[in-house]
C-alpha cells in the first residue's frame, strides 16, 4: 500500500484514520493532532524542534514534559507513524 504523506507550512493538521500503510506528517509551524482508533498496533516515532507533544491515550506514555522526541511501539508495533513539526504542538488522540 501507498504511504500516506501529508506535509504544511503554518497551517493545523488534523488526521482521524485507521493506519493501514505508514504515515510521514510534518509541519514548519502549525500544529498536528492525530486520532486513531483505540485498539491498533503502530510504531510511532514523534518530534518537535520546540513545541509540546500531548498523548491522550492509555496506551502511549510521555516520559517527560520538555521531551521533543518520542518513539514507541503500541499494540506490538505495526505501521510506522511519523510525525514532526518545527514548533507546533503534537496531539495524540
Amino acid at each position: 500500500r501507498e504511504a500516506l504523506i501529508c506535509s504544511t507550512d503554518s497551517g493545523d493538521m488534523h488526521v482521524q484514520a485507521v493506519p493501514h500503510s505508514d504515515w510521514k506528517l510534518s509541519s514548519v509551524s502549525g500544529a498536528i493532532r492525530l486520532d486513531l482508533p483505540p485498539v491498533a498496533n503502530f510504531g510511532l516515532d514523534v518530534s518537535t524542534g520546540s513545541g509540546e507533544i500531548q498523548f491522550e491515550r492509555d496506551d502511549l506514555s510521555k516520559l517527560s514534559s520538555d521531551l521533543h522526541q518520542i518513539s514507541q511501539r503500541v499494540g506490538g508495533g505495526g505501521k510506522r507513524i511519523e510525525v514532526h513539526t518545527g514548533s507546533g504542538r503534537i496531539v495524540i488522540r
